[in-house]
């Protein structure tokens, strides 16, 4: 491809973050406590997450974000490039010093999280 570009159908230009779900069988009262019976990380933020279901629609995405050097960086960057991601193709502008923030969000027994928490 010598002198042409590529052409994506989507350039995501965002969020790409790192969720980790904390399995609880039920949300705690203000200031209380209660264990966490799982774990799972996850994939997330807005363009990062609207990138894949598009690539997995079939269009040819590009993110074009900023990823630190450390481990979260690393696994966002892992999910975009997956095999199960069609988002692979992707490539970064930038890295920096600057390390990702994860999310806890905690999920009770039905799945759902809670109301302050979305």
């Amino acid at each position: 491809m010598s002198g042409e570009m590529e052409r994506y159908d989507i350039l995501g230009l965002g969020c790409a973050t790192v969720d980790d779900l904390l399995f609880v069988d039920a949300y705690p009262p203000a200031d209380g406590k209660t264990p966490v019976r799982g774990r799972q990380r996850q994939g997330g933020g807005l363009t990062a997450t609207a990138l894949v279901a598009a690539a997995r629609l079939g269009a040819r995405c590009h993110y074009a974000g900023t990823l630190g050097e450390d481990e979260l960086s690393q696994f966002v960057e892992g999910r975009l490039h997956a095999p199960e991601t069609p988002a692979r193709e992707g490539r970064l502008l930038e890295r920096t010093a600057i390390p990702s923030l994860p999310g806890s969000l905690p999920v009770n027994r039905e799945g759902r999280q809670h109301k302050d928490c979305r």
